[in-house]
């Protein structure tokens, strides 16, 4: 049976280090068969947070999912990324904007 694995990444204006922090999951290499999604909860920023995160959804439409909302800070994009979630989440990862996932 495969699980989903899901990651929320609560962002507020660090387009510099979201890339690597959605790049640490997409090149996760496992022999074990997973699905991931990656739910990105934008907190109204003004860099090019928004850019990056609409590049990275086009090319995963079918992994990465963004939702944005005024700025209301970290615990509530959190909170607004779990109710979020695919019914089917096995597993819950709440990423940092700023921290990559070492492969596991």
């Amino acid at each position: 049976m495969t699980e989903l694995i899901s990651v929320i990444i609560a962002n507020y204006n660090r387009s510099a280090l979201l890339g690597k922090a959605i790049e640490s999951i997409i090149n996760q290499k496992s022999d074990v068969s997973f699905l991931w999604e990656i739910i990105i909860v934008d907190d109204w920023s003004t860099d090019d947070s928004r850019v990056l995160i609409e590049q990275y959804m086009a090319s995963y439409p079918e992994n990465i999912r963004a939702i944005y909302q005024q700025n209301q800070g970290v615990n509530v994009a959190r909170n607004i990324g779990i109710n979020a979630l695919s019914e089917l989440s096995a597993y819950v990862i709440i990423l940092d904007n700023d921290d990559e996932i070492t492969p596991w």
